[in-house]
C-alpha cells in the first residue's frame, strides 16, 4: 500500500479499502489513507463509488444475465480516454497540491523584491 504523501489516496489503496475495510483498519500501512479519508470529501466519494461496485459484484450470482451496454456507453468511454490522453500532464507536485498551494521555485514569496 502506497504512502499518499499528503495528496489524495491512490486508487489502488481505495480499492483495497473498499474490498476489505476491516483488514485495512488492521493494516498499519493504511493508517495514513484512513486518516486522510476522514478529512477529504473527494476521496470519500471515490471510496463510496468503489464500495457500490464491490457490493454489486458480491451480489451477482452465476445465473445473472449480463446486459450489453448501449453504444453510447462505449462512445463515452472512448471520448473520456481521448480527452485524458490529450490533456497536458501535471507535474507530481501540481497533481498533489494544486498550482496555488505550492511555494514558488527557490522558496521565495513569488513577489519580485520580496
Amino acid at each position: 500500500m502506497g504512502d499518499h504523501g499528503g495528496g489524495h489516496v491512490p486508487p489502488d489503496d481505495l480499492a483495497s479499502i473498499a474490498l476489505d475495510e476491516e483488514r485495512a483498519a488492521r493494516d498499519g500501512a493504511q493508517a495514513a489513507a484512513l486518516a486522510h479519508l476522514s478529512e477529504c470529501a473527494r476521496c470519500r466519494e471515490a471510496l463510496a463509488a468503489l464500495r457500490r461496485v464491490v457490493a454489486a459484484a458480491r451480489a451477482a450470482s452465476p445465473g445473472d444475465r449480463l446486459v450489453r451496454p448501449p453504444p453510447r456507453v462505449w462512445q463515452a468511454i472512448v471520448d473520456a480516454e481521448r480527452a485524458r490522453a490529450s490533456a497536458p500532464a501535471l507535474a507530481p507536485e501540481e497533481d498533489a497540491a494544486g498550482p496555488d498551494d505550492r511555494t514558488p521555485a527557490g522558496g521565495g514569496s513569488g513577489t519580485p523584491g520580496a
